[in-house]
């Protein structure tokens, strides 16, 4: 049930609070489209490319933001794919997933 209050009209307002996205989980992350992905300078996904990181990386996600309707993680470090040795150490922005149903990268561990 909605939660009511009163304008200063005097009419009665109904707000139905939705639940519209869940939080996208912070961890290890592992590339699986074909083509790889691009890790960019900036958070947006036109920003400059760094490297492509190729199908079957890892990457430990340490932030994540929607942008131009892409959900982009902030990495610090890339994993072998055991996640039992580092990789690259360069830092940057890839793209996770686009709503509702290309994705780049899967959440292996949190």
């Amino acid at each position: 049930m909605g939660k009511s209050s009163q304008c200063a009209c005097g009419k009665e307002i109904v707000t139905n609070p939705r639940h519209y996205a869940e939080p996208v989980a912070l961890g290890v992350y592992k590339i699986v489209h074909s083509d790889g992905v691009f890790l960019t300078e900036g958070i947006g996904p036109n920003t400059p490319i760094v490297t492509t990181l190729k199908q079957n990386a890892c990457a430990e996600v340490v932030e994540t933001r929607v942008e131009e309707g892409c959900v982009r993680g902030k990495i610090n470090i890339f994993l072998s794919c055991d996640l039992s040795e580092m990789g690259d150490k360069n830092t940057g922005w890839i793209s996770l997933f686009e709503p509702p149903s290309f994705v780049w990268a899967e959440l292996v561990s949190e």
